[in-house]
Formats: structure tokens, C-alpha cells, sequence
């Protein structure tokens, strides 16, 4: 039997759970797609009630008029991060309800515990495989290939065009120098090197300041909760590194290091430099990646942030409970990961970006 003396962050159970500025719409799909009875509502981390699908029901055969969630949570039994599990089992005994939602003395929503979760010390999950993720504008995308949670496909596609106009606002900004150095006749190879590297670096520093850097780190820090088999809390996603072994980053410090050495002449000749950056980037790309990590494309993230996160961990493992053993083509997988909805952002952007520019030719400037 477990230890019912221990707190009660020890026995809490899977749940979905959602920001209190949910649309509606995405709340219902939420229900009826992982066939949930209801959904935890947090705003900025603090517990605000639940949403209950009988409620949705009701609403939806009235047309409910608002957009969002907030104006239909209702009350649930709660117990404080301070009770321990045999406390919360006399609660839940004697209230009659499934589940007690889990809150610190200053609000904060930690969790849910339930009488079957009270059976075990840890969270009882499915099986995981790697998971992937992404971040965009409306939060944490994640996938394990087969099932997926987060935002709908334009959320990715907003990052994709996100991405392509951070990236040409910064070949933008080199523009200057590169006329420099035309002027200063300075060698072309060199000088695409330097204006290559700092497009890069405005890129970087770009990212990081940027909100969605602190959404990159929420999603690392998720997907190293769910791998490793923590529980999905905000106290220990905090405690998990912002850095992935299997990000993106990664294989764009292996392109970068092998670029810098093989695309720039120095000196030695072309077989001399394909190795060459063959073995730094076969050798150094993880932790250059990690660095690139730390130093720019994540930062330290909200606890709004986190919570988002978690609500994506968990309406992922819902899916995946609900579906266990679904399996799926490459082609499904190819889809799930998201980045055929980047790439077309990123092609609406080149789009609007010309149109823009027949009528404001100054605009031409961001496809330079």
C-alpha cells in the first residue's frame, strides 16, 4: 500500500486542463474528441473552477453568445498542496466527488487527486515514445507521431510566417553593410560569410526576445516531464532543464558549424574543408545546440506559460489513452509533426509579402 501519509502532490492524477481565455469552440472539440466529462479552467496559474460537458451541452443548444470559457466555469471541491493523501482520502470520501482539484494556500492550481490515483505513488501513464513539440503564438504544440494536442494547424502556420518575417527583417537590416563592403571591395566569399553569420545573430537575439522563447522553453520542459515520467504540476515542470536533446535547434547549430567551416575559404582547400566540417558538426552539434539553446532560443519561462504546457501535456495523454495502440503511416506522421503547416505559413508570408510589395514596393525589401 502507499504511504497515504506523504503530501498529496504525490498521488495526483491526469486531467485536462485549460487557460480561462480557451475559445469556446476549442473547449468543445477538447470534449468531445477525448470523450472528457470536463476541463480544470486556470488563469495565469491560479485555479478558477471547471468546465463540466453536460454544461457544454446546455450551452450549445442555446447558441451560448460568448467566445470564451470564463463566464461558465463553475465550483469544485479542493483540498491545499498541504494535506496529505490520507487527508484528501477522508475528503474525498466524504464530499462524494471523483476528484479534489489541488491548490496551494495562494491559489495556484497544482493538480488533481482522485481515489484511484490515491492507490499508487506515482501517476499511472501510457507508454510514451519520443515526444515532438513546437512552439507558436497561441502556445505548445505536441506530438508523439500518432496523436496530437495544442493548437489547430493555423497556430503552426502563424509560426511559420512568424519565422520567415523575423528572418527577412533581419536580411533587411544588413542591408547597409553589404553595401559597405561592395564599396570597400572587400573578397565576395568573405564578405557573404560576414553578413551570413550576422543575419544569424540578429536572428537569435530576435528569438529570445520574443515571448514565444519562453514558450520554447515551457514546451522542452513538458516534453522532459512526460519522458522522464514526472507528473505534470507546475513545482516540477519548473524543476525540469529548458534544454532537448532532439530540438530543432540542434540540427541548425550542425548546419551552422558545418557552413562556417566548409562555405567560408580560408585558406585550405575545398576536400580539406567538407571534412573537416563533416567531423566538427558530426562531433559538436549537441552541444553547440544546447548552448544556442540556453543563450537564444529559450528563456526562462512564466508560470502562464508553464500552465499552458501542461494543459497540452495533458490533453495529449488523453488522446493517447483514449487511443491506445493507434497506429500511423509515415504520411500521418509527417502531418502530426507540424512542419508542413510552418512551411506553408511561411509560403503565405512570401505571398502576402509580394502582394504587399506591388503596391508598396519598399516592402520588396523583405525578399532580398
Amino acid at each position: 500500500m502507499p504511504d497515504l501519509g506523504q503530501p498529496v502532490g504525490a498521488f495526483l492524477a491526469p486531467i485536462a486542463v485549460v487557460p480561462s481565455n480557451t475559445t469556446f469552440d476549442r473547449a468543445g472539440r477538447m470534449l468531445a474528441t477525448y470523450n472528457l466529462q470536463l476541463l480544470v479552467v486556470v488563469n495565469d496559474g491560479h485555479y478558477q473552477g471547471v468546465l463540466l460537458a453536460r454544461t457544454m451541452l446546455v450551452l450549445l443548444d442555446g447558441n451560448a453568445p460568448d467566445s470564451s470559457i470564463a463566464n461558465y466555469v463553475q465550483p469544485w471541491e479542493t483540498t491545499s498542496t498541504a494535506a496529505t493523501g490520507a487527508e484528501a482520502l477522508r475528503m474525498l470520501a466524504d464530499s462524494g466527488a471523483d476528484f479534489l482539484v489541488v491548490v496551494s494556500p495562494q491559489g495556484e492550481y497544482a493538480g488533481v487527486v482522485s481515489v484511484a490515483s490515491l492507490a499508487t505513488d506515482r501517476r499511472v501513464r501510457p507508454e510514451l515514445g519520443p515526444i515532438g513539440g513546437m512552439a507558436t503564438p497561441l502556445g505548445v504544440y505536441l506530438t508523439d507521431g500518432v496523436h496530437r494536442a495544442g493548437p489547430a494547424p493555423w497556430g503552426l502556420m502563424m509560426t511559420g510566417a512568424g519565422l520567415f518575417l523575423l528572418l527577412s527583417l533581419c536580411n533587411a537590416a544588413t542591408i547597409p553593410l553589404v553595401e559597405q563592403l561592395t564599396y570597400a571591395n572587400v573578397n565576395l566569399n568573405l564578405a557573404d560569410a560576414i553578413v551570413g553569420l550576422l543575419v544569424i545573430l540578429l536572428f537569435l537575439t530576435g528569438m529570445k526576445l520574443l515571448p514565444i522563447s519562453g514558450t520554447h522553453a515551457a514546451e522542452h520542459m513538458v516534453v522532459n516531464a512526460l519522458e522522464r515520467g514526472e507528473p505534470l504540476t507546475l513545482d516540477a515542470v519548473r524543476m525540469m532543464p529548458r534544454v532537448h536533446p532532439r530540438c530543432g535547434t540542434n540540427f541548425a547549430a550542425a548546419a551552422l558549424l558545418f557552413g562556417t567551416i566548409y562555405g567560408v575559404e580560408w585558406g585550405v582547400s575545398e576536400e580539406v574543408r567538407l571534412v573537416l566540417g563533416l567531423l566538427v558538426a558530426a562531433f559538436f552539434w549537441r552541444s553547440f545546440g544546447a548552448f544556442l539553446q540556453t543563450a537564444f532560443t529559450t528563456r526562462r519561462p512564466t508560470d502562464k506559460q508553464i500552465i499552458g504546457a501542461i494543459g497540452t501535456g495533458e490533453e495529449l495523454l488523453a488522446s493517447i489513452i483514449q487511443n491506445p495502440g493507434k497506429l500511423a503511416t509515415p504520411w500521418h506522421r509527417i502531418w502530426n509533426s507540424g512542419i508542413l503547416f510552418v512551411m506553408a505559413g511561411s509560403l503565405l508570408m512570401v505571398g502576402l509579402v509580394t502582394l504587399i510589395g506591388k503596391v508598396v514596393p519598399e516592402a520588396n525589401i523583405l525578399l532580398r
